[in-house]
């Protein structure tokens, strides 16, 4: 079955295909979100349109129509259907931050949604000097504090003296 799926994928790779605007989502670790798929009107309503997703950033197949091809729990597949179009929602539950990429909903050559996922991280302050925060500083005299932190998007660290914000007087470097 394996070699089956690796030969549909490449198949798919190699294949030309259209698509309408990327689309972003953004999402918090640990939640949960839903990836859209539209697939159209159904025309034959007993042979559904069959699609698959893929994962670009891995060359991962993560769907054939609603079949989950990775091991993960955390993925679902849910089939929505009516009269005039049939959905295809590719679920990820406890969101984790290796969840964010591309993922592209395809039906035979055809991509039908390219959709990015973007995992937000909440900041984190990874280092900062001097460790308590503190010192004192003749007048006259430079000062040196340091802060690291991370995030996505990426934090923006503001400097407070006495408890007033003094943007003028801080310089700030990224590096």
């Amino acid at each position: 079955m394996l070699s089956i799926v690796v030969i549909i994928y490449i198949l798919l790779i190699q294949q030309p295909y259209q698509t309408n605007q990327l689309e972003t989502i953004q999402t918090a670790l640990a939640s949960t979100v839903e990836l859209p798929c539209s697939v159209g009107q159904n025309i034959e309503p007993a042979n559904p349109a069959k699609i698959i997703w893929i994962r670009d950033d891995r060359a991962d197949i993560v769907s054939l129509d609603s079949v989950i091809t990775v091991r993960d729990r955390r993925l679902s597949i849910l089939t929505m259907d009516s009269i005039d179009r049939e959905e295809r929602i590719l679920r990820i539950i406890n969101v984790e931050e290796q969840d964010q990429g591309l993922y592209r909903c395809v039906r035979g050559d055809i991509t039908l949604n390219e959709v990015f996922l973007d995992v937000l991280l909440p900041p984190r302050i990874i280092s900062h000097s001097p460790e308590h925060m503190r010192m004192t500083v003749r007048e006259g005299r430079n000062g040196r504090f340091s802060c690291t932190a991370s995030g996505r998007p990426v934090p923006v660290i503001l400097w407070h003296v006495n408890g007033l914000s003094r943007p003028a007087t801080v310089t700030t470097s990224m590096s």
